[in-house]
């Protein structure tokens, strides 16, 4: 085998090792996409605040993939929506959360409800009435009837559903999150763990 040959193979073997693990989280990326992702948009700057005080703005999505429960417009008590998030919530920490790690997982749980109607953990209550009920809405998305959003570590909207579809949202919504969470953990390794360099796309946040 001349030596021009096996520089040719060499070098297509390491070029298919270096780039099979970028090929394989742009698959990740489309594959926990939404077909109506682009019409979704951005989250826009706010700043509220949790039941306890504690602020909460759009600084605090990045990095994260946020779960947002808007229980607006939800009957007196909300009790069958909350019953449907405490499922959710049980099943993100069976199999998207390690063992006493919660802290280290990328989901956070966040309920956006008006001060009155009661919110169990883990999910934090961001209290909200009138206009604010609709911050974690993507544009066009009323605060009628109680949805569920997710948000990805850039701030761009990925999901929006009504929780009264009630067990086709979370046959639909479990392995979407858990695509989400392996797209994270493939990002997080590619940029801090290896020679790539993975800079996150570039999303409008609002001015």
């Amino acid at each position: 085998m001349g030596r021009h040959l096996k520089a040719t193979i060499i070098t297509g073997v390491l070029a298919a090792v270096l780039l099979a693990p970028i090929a394989y989280m742009r698959y990740l990326d489309q594959t926990t996409r939404p077909v109506d992702e682009d019409k979704l948009g951005a989250v826009a700057p706010f700043i509220l605040r949790d039941v306890n005080g504690v602020p909460l703005t759009q600084e605090d999505l990045d990095g994260h993939i946020t779960v947002v429960a808007n229980l607006g417009g939800c009957a007196t008590g909300c009790t069958a929506e909350r019953a449907l998030l405490a499922r959710l919530s049980t099943w993100i920490h069976a199999n998207l959360v390690y063992a006493g790690e919660y802290e280290k997982t990328p989901i956070q749980l966040v309920t956006v409800a008006p001060p009155e109607v009661a919110v169990d953990a883990p999910w934090r209550h961001v209290a909200a009435t009138g206009a604010d009920l609709a911050t974690f809405l993507p544009q066009g998305h009323g605060e009628a009837q109680p949805s569920v959003s997710v948000v990805d570590q850039e701030r761009r909207f990925r999901y929006n559903e009504p929780l009264t579809q009630g067990d086709a949202l979370l046959a639909q919504l479990e392995p979407y999150l858990s695509r989400l969470v392996m797209n994270h953990y493939m990002r997080d390794y590619l940029a801090k763990r290896t020679f790539f360099d993975v800079k996150p796309k570039s999303a409008s946040h609002g001015s």
